[in-house]
């Protein structure tokens, strides 16, 4: 609730490039593939699965390694 109300306020700006979005493969949000970025990506959206959840992507070595494949390719 604390994160919710410290966000409410915020109302994000389409972003000016194409958006990448890296989503857990056990998403918090499942039926969702693109979590609510589509309307923020006017001009592209692509989306790549990583390991884990919301709280191991980051820090779990195969998510890590993932999310470094990624950066490498960009």
């Amino acid at each position: 609730m604390r994160n919710n109300r410290l966000t409410a306020p915020h109302r994000a700006a389409p972003a000016p490039l194409p958006v990448v979005l890296v989503k857990a493969e056990r998403s918090l949000v499942p039926g969702d593939d693109t979590l609510g970025w589509l309307p923020l990506a006017p001009h592209g959206l692509t989306v790549h699965l990583c390991p884990g959840d919301h709280y191991t992507m980051l820090d779990h070595p195969d998510a890590v390694d993932t999310i470094a494949r990624l950066l490498r390719g960009a």
